[in-house]
């Protein structure tokens, strides 16, 4: 009796979600949140060695308004805010530099008499002298080759820099748009979707350039002016009345916030007109779950 009246209670349940499916003339309020997977960031080659960088996953919430048009087709507004996108990356490169001038100087020295040591042997060997003078030369050129390289060691330090960008890029958008369900079961609905809107997009980049052991590097930091793009989406869902009025759904999602906007600021320093530029627009798919509310 117990397991009857456990099945007829949850029959009672699915019928009554049924009855407050989505209705023509309605309207319905949702809130969400999302996986956001953005594209790569590609700057110009003036940013010299800055390389293409990949976005690390992160966030976003939206909120949206909607209006009921016919049982599978709806109009709405939304708003979205993307958690900022981080991207990192660090470039190593040797460098070498002199200790001092004392033993530049003395690797010059030993650099000529290495030379000095190559034509004096060079010469005997076009002369045709005595193999015993050609061997005291050949011992000759091998002690100075020695002593060249040795003085040269000493002359010079080699360090791995490492050339660090991180850079952050915030995004909003407002889109307006339609979806309509391809599939109804009832209860579940596939459904697919596309939306336009406006778009406010900036960045800022840190540029940390000769960092080492114990060596801290030197700060760059460039900011770009936020813009206003024109925004678009797409989308397909699946979603299923889990609550009297009440809907949760599924969405899998493409977004496109538009190009960042020109350098605005580089150090402490106002800039105009320059050329360095983050090269392609901010695009993300995103895995989103929400709830929708009817009234």
């Amino acid at each position: 009796m117990k397991k009857i009246a456990l099945t007829l209670a949850l029959a009672s349940s699915l019928s009554a979600a049924s009855v407050y499916a989505a209705e023509p003339n309605s309207f319905y309020v949702g809130v969400e949140g999302s996986f956001a997977m953005p594209n790569k960031i590609k700057a110009t080659s003036e940013f010299g060695n800055l390389p293409e960088i990949k976005n690390k996953n992160t966030g976003a919430i939206g909120v949206n308004f909607g209006y009921n048009i016919a049982d599978n087709f709806r109009a709405d507004a939304g708003f979205t805010y993307v958690i900022p996108a981080k991207a990192e990356t660090t470039k190593s490169r040797e460098e070498t530099k002199s200790v001092s001038k004392e033993l530049t100087d003395a690797a010059t020295a030993a650099k000529k008499a290495l030379d000095d040591a190559t034509k004096a042997l060079a010469d005997a060997k076009t002369a045709s002298k005595a193999a015993a003078e050609i061997k005291t030369l050949e011992d000759a050129l091998a002690a100075a080759q020695k002593t060249s390289d040795e003085a040269a060691a000493k002359a010079t330090t080699k360090s791995t820099l490492n050339d660090t960008y991180k850079v952050q890029t915030t995004a909003m958008a407002i889109l307006a748009g339609v979806e309509f369900d391809f599939l109804d079961m009832g209860d579940v609905k596939l459904s697919a979707g596309a939306g336009v809107g406006y778009a406010r997009l900036g960045a800022k980049i840190d540029n940390t350039v000769g960092a080492a052991d114990g060596v801290t590097g030197v700060v760059t930091k460039y900011e770009f002016k936020n813009k206003s793009n024109v925004a678009f989406s797409g989308h397909v869902m699946v979603s299923g009345v889990v609550f009297e009025r009440t809907t949760a759904y599924l969405k899998y999602s493409y977004k496109s916030f538009g190009k960042y906007g020109v350098l605005v600021k580089e150090g402490e320093k106002e800039v105009k007109d320059s050329t360095k530029k983050l090269d392609q627009s901010f695009d993300s798919q995103t895995i989103t779950a929400g709830l929708r509310l009817e009234f």
